[in-house]
This record gives C-alpha cells, sequence and structure tokens, in this order.
C-alpha cells in the first residue's frame, strides 16, 4: 500500500540538495522545477489528489522542486506535482518501477536507466 505524505523537512532538505546538484542536473534531459516559497507553501495546505495504489509498502514524498520524481531504495519515493509533462500518478508508476529495478540498472547512466525503465513500463 502505499501512503501518500507531505514532510515540509523533507521538502525544504530536497531544495538544498536541488540547489546543490544543479550543474549535474542540467546536464541531464530532465525538467527541473527551482525551490519556490508560494509552490511549497500551495504544497502545505494543498496536496495532489491522488487514488492509486499497489501492493507494495512504499512511502510517496511530495515534494515541492527538483524533478518529476525521484526513488529512495528500498521504499521511498519523491514526486513533484509541479511537473506537466506527465500526470502524478504515472510519475509514482514510473517511480514505483525504478524501486522495483534498481539492481538491474546499477552503473547505468541517466539515460540508459530511463529507457530500461520506460521498456519495463511498456511489457
Amino acid at each position: 500500500m502505499i501512503k501518500y505524505r507531505y514532510n515540509l523537512i523533507k521538502d525544504l532538505k530536497n531544495h538544498i540538495d536541488v540547489l546543490m546538484s544543479l550543474r549535474e542536473l542540467k546536464k541531464l534531459p530532465v525538467t527541473i522545477h527551482y525551490p519556490n516559497p508560494w509552490e511549497t507553501l500551495k504544497l502545505i495546505f494543498i496536496r495532489p489528489k491522488i487514488d492509486y495504489q499497489c501492493d507494495k509498502d512504499i512511502t510517496c514524498y511530495w515534494k515541492s522542486a527538483g524533478t518529476g520524481g525521484s526513488y529512495f531504495p528500498p521504499d521511498e519515493i519523491y514526486v513533484c506535482p509541479r511537473e506537466t509533462s506527465y500526470t502524478v500518478e504515472e510519475i509514482v508508476k514510473h517511480e514505483i518501477i525504478h524501486l522495483e529495478h534498481e539492481h538491474e540498472v546499477q552503473g547505468m547512466t541517466h539515460e540508459e536507466k530511463e529507457a530500461y525503465i520506460i521498456s519495463k513500463e511498456n511489457s
């Protein structure tokens, strides 16, 4: 079962991580949502509406900055609802597939990992 949570401390830590890794993030083919106090405030009071569940015990934390999603094995994903290229549910599903196949993508570049995960989504 997925638990959807917001944690201000985790979100602010994510802001720092985004700012510290901007140089590397800009090299990747990803959309970057820059830290923005207004977006953080909105997320504190208005959470995304999602009913998606799976049979794994996963915690999904909402984040107000960074890329559309990220994952931290064994059981945490982070989703930025500011992403507009995909729905929140699509991002959640994508990050869960990352968790499921983490051991298979060790040593791959970001682009190789994404291609592999997308192939798993489509199979």
